[in-house]
């Protein structure tokens, strides 16, 4: 069987759910590939038909299948192994993440009659996730004050963090968990024999929990580069000073916006995205394709959560002594201006004999149009507690700098027909790492740059057929040179696989 067919009888529709399982995307905070088929090809998929995941790659290539129906039932392992470490005095500190594995379903259909073809697909976009429990980087960071000093607020004050509240920091839990996730409707059109074009409409829902402790000095040096903002900052403003019953100094400040499912987060937003493409068959062996994803609308992610702020509280006139305490707030978090980027694809692919079968793409992922910032807005509500401390329905903003790079993504694979109802793949995917040392942030690691990629699929019957993708990203490191960051170190490698069900019809 002639090997393009051979792909086009192997369709795909679901692939991979990132970070709605607190799973770790790869290139950037998009996956590798999309569906068994491109995955095991190195993520290559402009300029061929791979099947339903054409929705999520180039939907042009739709009209390249055969004419009929397929029906495409899919799961996905992501297996990421995750380390933050740092050397702070004369120790070496290290956080592993616990997120190791991770499982996702995924699902599509699509017909062609010929002339157009159209259907339905719901895949995951990608995201971020660490699970790094209590006892995490920044809640070391905070409640060691002795090996990496809080810089005071500029108020007097400033003393050395007591052993029960620096105890009780310690235990803070730390995570972070995005998700995104598409729901599709493609069309595609054969023009002429040479020329097909496609489109898509995704309706896109992202879900987001954090868990998060931020040193005093990390949060001084944010409000002092006017980056926090609000009607509580100048609340908790007016509360610094030397007298009795007012703040001295902040030692951390804890953000807890996370519920207790697999597969969502506490803070939800959703909106929309659409595709391009195209393809174009050069000679009976060579074909090119390019697609455009244009940048998601999305509303702000939305949801409940808690703050603590953990405080010197001074008690004499003088202002010579204190007392350390957790301040507990309750209200609701926005995540502002959360959008997904566009990218830029183009690929080729050629059938080099009857057996082998090679493809090739370059992707452009515009990054710095959505990560230059991470923004959240804390609304305090009217609970007992926040009124305790007169700080019930205020609100404060602080945005966080990202400062991500454009992202160069190139993907090589060959696919080789062994038998006729066997076909095996193999691929590599590049990433350029978009984060800046400057801003590397230990719970969204995603660093690594390149994955080697293996697979095969498998006629069971005429209609029926399996594929199946492992791809292996090698440890990488990096290491922050930010104020904020500096020597920290972050260790990333991966280990993902995905098997797809298909039954045509």
């Amino acid at each position: 069987m002639h090997i393009r067919r051979k792909l086009v009888a192997t369709g795909v529709a679901a692939a991979l759910s990132t970070l709605s399982g607190a799973a770790i995307a790869t290139n950037g905070m998009n996956l590798e590939g999309y569906g068994p088929i491109a995955t095991a090809m190195g993520g290559a998929s402009m300029a061929y038909d791979n099947g339903v995941s054409a929705v999520m790659n180039n939907p042009a290539t739709l009209s390249m299948m055969p004419e009929g129906s397929r029906l495409d039932l899919a799961v996905g392992f992501l297996g990421p192994d995750v380390e933050a470490n740092m050397n702070m005095g004369t120790s070496e500190y290290k956080w592993p993440s616990g997120g190791d594995s991770y499982y996702m379903p995924a699902a599509g259909w699509i017909t062609n009659n010929g002339q157009f073809s159209y259907g339905v697909g719901m895949f995951a976009q990608g995201g971020m996730g660490t699970e790094f429990g209590n006892g995490g980087p920044g809640a070391t960071f905070a409640s060691f004050g002795n090996i990496n000093p809080q810089m005071p607020m500029g108020f007097t004050g400033g003393g050395t963090l007591s052993a029960d509240v620096s105890t009780q920091i310690s235990r803070l839990e730390e995570r972070s968990e995005l998700g995104v996730a598409r729901l599709i409707a493609p069309f595609s059109t054969r023009i002429n024999d040479r020329l097909t074009v496609g489109g898509s409409i995704d309706w896109v829902r992202a879900n987001l929990d954090i868990k998060m402790v931020m040193p005093g000095s990390s949060f001084a040096n944010l409000m002092r580069s006017g980056r926090v903002s609000g009607s509580m900052t100048t609340m908790f403003g007016e509360m610094f000073g030397p007298n009795p019953g007012q703040m001295s100094d902040l030692y951390a400040a804890y953000l807890d916006f996370s519920d207790n499912s697999d597969y969502d987060g506490e803070a939800v937003g959703s909106g929309f995205g659409g595709k391009l493409g195209l393809t174009y068959q050069v000679s009976p062996d060579l074909t090119i394709g390019a697609t455009y994803h244009t940048k998601t609308a999305l509303s702000d992610l939305e949801g409940s959560a808690t703050m603590q702020m953990a405080v010197e509280m001074v008690q004499d006139p003088a202002g010579n002594s204190g007392t350390d305490m957790l301040i507990p707030l309750s209200g609701n978090i926005s995540v502002v201006d959360f959008e997904w980027p566009s990218c830029l694809a183009v690929g080729v692919a050629y059938q080099a004999n009857d057996r082998l079968f090679l493809a090739a793409d370059i992707k452009r992922v515009n990054w710095s149009e959505v990560m230059e910032n991470f923004t959240v807005r804390f609304d305090s509500d009217n609970s007992a507690s926040n009124q305790q401390f007169g700080l019930n329905n205020l609100s404060m903003t602080v945005s966080m700098p990202q400062n991500w790079d454009d992202q160069m993504v190139y993907r090589v694979g060959g696919a080789y027909q062994i038998e006729d109802d066997l076909v095996v793949r193999a691929g590599y995917n590049y990433a350029s790492n978009p984060i800046p040392n400057g801003t590397l942030n230990y719970l969204f690691p995603a660093v690594v740059e390149r994955h080697y990629t293996v697979g095969f699929g498998y006629d069971v019957t005429d209609v029926d057929q399996i594929n199946f993708a492992f791809s292996h990203a090698p440890e990488v490191t990096f290491t922050g040179t930010g104020t904020d960051n500096n020597g920290l170190k972050v260790s990333h490698s991966q280990s993902n696989w995905s098997l797809m069900y298909s039954r045509m019809f």
